[in-house]
């Protein structure tokens, strides 16, 4: 799990490219394919696990224990790492896109 130094710069850098890309969202279908084929079955994945938004009841449980992100097949959950396309996957399971260009029409929202 990454120290909190790790996690807002990460968060910061996150920030910038998905502000850079326009903000684009993924949609709800490649979000559940996201999570259904890479993250539940990741031995990385621990769905107890709690971030500090738990706590304050922004997401559920459901946790990537290497990069510290909530991930879930929720796609109405701004904590959810996996609605955001420039957020990468941290062992390389998905790529992250950072060009809107780079995105059809019907894979985001």
């Amino acid at each position: 799990m990454p120290n909190w130094m790790d996690k807002i710069t990460g968060f910061v850098i996150h920030w910038k490219d998905w502000k850079e890309a326009g903000y684009p969202k993924r949609s709800p279908a490649w979000i559940k394919e996201l999570f259904e084929d890479h993250c539940k079955k990741c031995e990385w994945y621990d769905p107890a696990g709690k971030n500090p938004f738990t706590i304050i009841g922004k997401c559920p449980p459901g946790l990537c224990v290497k990069c510290g992100c909530h991930v879930s097949d929720d796609p109405e959950n701004e904590v959810n790492a996996l609605l955001y396309p420039t957020k990468p996957c941290p062992v390389g399971k998905f790529e992250r896109i950072v060009n809107t260009e780079d995105l059809d029409d019907n894979e985001t929202t």
